[in-house]
C-alpha cells in the first residue's frame, strides 16, 4: 500500500510493541513503522492514534525499506 493511500483513508495507527529505544506501531493496513523515543522530549505517545501524526516517522521508515529493496535487487 502507497503512503497517500495510509493518508487517504485518515487510518488509525496501534501500538504494538516496545524495542531497543523504539515504540513500533501498525497502520490499520498493516503498515508496520518505529517510533524513536530518544529526543523525543515530553511528547505523549497513545496507544491508537491518527496517522497524520505519525506521517513523518511513516515516510522515514518506508523510504529505509525502499533503499533496502533497491541494493538487493542490484546485488
Amino acid at each position: 500500500m502507497k503512503l497517500d493511500q495510509i493518508l487517504e483513508n485518515n487510518e488509525s495507527v496501534r501500538f504494538m510493541f516496545f524495542l531497543s529505544g523504539k515504540l513500533w506501531y501498525r497502520t490499520e493496513s498493516g503498515f508496520k513503522f518505529p517510533v524513536p523515543i530518544k529526543g523525543s522530549g515530553q511528547s505523549v505517545f497513545l496507544n491508537e492514534d491518527r496517522v497524520n501524526r505519525f506521517y513523518p516517522y511513516i515516510k522515514a521508515h518506508a523510504q529505509k525499506l525502499d533503499e533496502k529493496l533497491e541494493k538487493s535487487e542490484a546485488a
